[in-house]
């Protein structure tokens, strides 16, 4: 199995894109304040808002 994306539900947005921004080394694009993704070469990690 391969995931090709991946989804994290959250109540704080801003504070998983700081993480995940920090320990990877990545840039993470937000597109509103409930979305945001971090795209690697073999997956994407998707950042949702638990109001989407």
């Amino acid at each position: 199995m391969n995931f090709v994306s991946v989804r994290i539900i959250t109540s704080d947005v801003q504070r998983l894109v700081r993480f995940y921004g920090e320990i990877t080394g990545m840039p993470v694009t937000m597109y509103t304040e409930d979305f945001a993704e971090l795209a690697t070469p073999s997956c994407t990690l998707a950042i949702g808002s638990t109001a989407l």
